[in-house]
């Protein structure tokens, strides 16, 4: 009789197994088309929270409220596109073309400043890593990652004004899934609530760092201050791993000048970081939500290394998500 308990448990536990695994896997092979939809998500989640104010403090309907924040989003995308992306893509190619340059500049540095002679084999490891940017740099594997982003950026923003103007159907999928409206709106409210803080909180960090880094950077008399202050203040929407990507370009561009010079960068980029986490972060982190560092960092390498940047990049939103699901499910 127990041995037959004990079968049926199993069979029972291994079939759960089973389709656990294969549910994991599935996830794993969509992990793309997942996070451009969560993508989506979150860009729903700030037209509502803006038009939301905008209803608020014009005393306007909910109803005129959407399409006037429909027509605020496309205008700000036209000027962004018109007034930065150009000169943001003008500066992009002369920096990549530079980039390559600017290691044998810096090998070139390095001698000057110590008059040590550099081994043929760091000479050599410098040389193939120029071979490898130059590899980079070819306009055909260019031009396919940029029609990659494109097409992704594209579909999440049209499933985010799906999300936007539609949410009631989804919280009626909702409401069917976890058999009850009540509780499907507790958990729509929890993860709402949470990212909405959040995505308050990460634009913030990214607004002041692209300031400040744009300013120090064109004080500091660097090359393509504009294109790499705002691509410090886009990394920074990836917490901890941002900022190192972020300071490599800057780097390399003012060694082209002199150690110095790059020395200085480092210091600024370092610098921006402090002011950005112990002055401009805890004043907004009053409501903004959180993780600890150490959960920060643990759920970006698993992700980073489960999905790739895409994980790396969306791992703390979701991670938020994911809590605030959890707490809805329980209260």
């Amino acid at each position: 009789m127990i041995w037959k308990t004990w079968k049926k448990y199993w069979e029972v536990s291994a079939v759960k197994a089973v389709i656990a695994a294969a549910f994991f896997l599935m996830l794993w092979k969509l992990s793309d088309i997942i996070f451009i939809v969560f993508g989506g998500a979150l860009l729903a989640i700030g037209l509502h929270a803006f038009s939301s104010l905008l209803s608020k403090h014009l005393k306007i309907k909910k109803q005129i409220a959407i399409p006037i924040t429909i027509v605020l989003l496309i205008i700000t995308i036209v000027v962004i596109a018109v007034f930065f992306l150009q000169p943001l893509a003008s500066q992009s190619g002369k920096l990549l073309n530079r980039l390559p340059d600017s290691l044998i500049a810096l090998e070139q540095q390095l001698e000057n400043y110590t008059d040590i002679d550099v081994p043929d084999d760091v000479i050599a490891k410098l040389d193939s890593v120029t071979i490898n940017i130059k590899s980079i740099l070819d306009l055909s594997q260019a031009f396919g990652r940029a029609v990659s982003f494109v097409i992704g950026f594209f579909i999440a923003v049209v499933v985010g004004l799906y999300f936007y103007i539609y949410p009631d159907e989804y919280k009626d999928s909702l409401a069917q899934i976890f058999n009850g409206r009540q509780r499907a709106d507790k958990i729509t409210k929890e993860v709402y609530t949470d990212l909405k803080w959040w995505l308050f909180g990460i634009l913030c960090s990214m607004t002041s760092i692209a300031v400040l880094t744009t300013a120090g950077l064109l004080i500091l008399g660097v090359p393509f201050a504009l294109l790499l202050g705002v691509s410090a203040g886009i990394l920074a929407f990836i917490p901890n791993f941002g900022p190192i990507l972020s300071v490599i370009p800057a780097f390399l561009v003012a060694s082209v000048t002199s150690i110095e010079l790059a020395t200085y960068v480092i210091f600024l980029y370092v610098g921006v970081q402090l002011v950005e986490s112990y002055l401009i972060t805890p004043l907004i982190q009053k409501k903004a939500i959180s993780l600890s560092p150490a959960l920060h960092i643990i759920i970006q390498l698993t992700f980073g290394v489960l999905f790739g940047f895409l994980g790396l990049m969306f791992a703390v939103p979701f991670a938020v998500a994911v809590r605030a699901f959890y707490r809805g499910m329980n209260n």
